[in-house]
């Protein structure tokens, strides 16, 4: 009866010990786990931990600082806009609505921003950036923040033959746009052409520059289809 008793309790510790060993090779990782969401094609993405707290604004779980310095919930915010050559913002009459957002590391400090976009049923992106424990938000009007690509590079447009190609940095409640390149395209009408500008370049009105240095219609043309091959965001739908 002893010898049934002994083989009992060692049967048990050892069934006990194995568990536990399981238990700490299974699972010593809990507060490590990857999260993910998925984009428009239905592909996981993974994304960081400090994602989850720019999601929490969205969910409007968490306020943000807009542009005056004021702190804000997502339901309640009236896009702050200003034109390039202004200083003071103006305030849009409605809130802003979101429709799809997407991750992107725009100032390229390893952490993304969230931004997200009213399209096609608005006319602003509002970029949220987090600093420290704080989130700032900032408002872009359509045509100054188009065809965003996963490198964080950007359009912005003054039309169908004038556009730029820019950065964008964040200090505060405020950002700051830096243009890498520029197309401005002035026709010579003397000088038809079979390209889809219908003309030559007028080199005396037209603006061809990379990194600030002047180059030629060809090479500003090569840019531009370098550029638009690169990778756009996955944009994530909101239901």
């Amino acid at each position: 009866m002893k010898t049934i008793i002994i083989f009992l309790m060692i049967f048990l510790i050892s069934f006990s010990f194995n568990g536990c060993i399981k238990t700490n090779i299974t699972s010593p990782n809990n507060d490590i786990q990857e999260s993910e969401i998925t984009n428009e094609g239905g592909n996981a993405m993974p994304y960081q931990e400090y994602d989850n707290i720019l999601l929490s604004v969205l969910n409007n779980e968490k306020p943000f600082i807009n542009a005056k310095d004021e702190t804000v919930y997502l339901k309640n915010y009236k896009p702050l806009s200003k034109y390039p050559e202004d200083t003071d913002y103006f305030e849009r009459e409605n809130v802003f609505v979101p429709s799809k957002y997407a991750f992107v590391d725009l100032d390229k400090d390893g952490q993304n921003e969230l931004v997200i976009s009213e399209l096609p049923n608005g006319d602003t992106y509002l970029i949220l950036h987090k600093l420290n424990d704080k989130v700032y938000g900032y408002s872009l009007y359509v045509r100054w923040f188009e065809e965003l690509k996963v490198d964080g590079t950007f359009l912005s447009s003054g039309g169908a033959f004038s556009h730029n190609y820019n950065n964008i940095s964040f200090d505060g409640n405020k950002y700051n746009i830096s243009t890498f390149a520029k197309f401005d395209f002035v026709g010579d009408e003397e000088k038809p052409s079979s390209n889809k500008y219908g003309f030559e370049p007028n080199y005396d009105k037209s603006v061809f520059e990379i990194d600030g240095k002047k180059v030629s219609f060809k090479e500003i043309v090569e840019f531009e289809e370098e550029w638009e091959n690169r990778p756009e965001v996955d944009w994530i739908k909101l239901k």
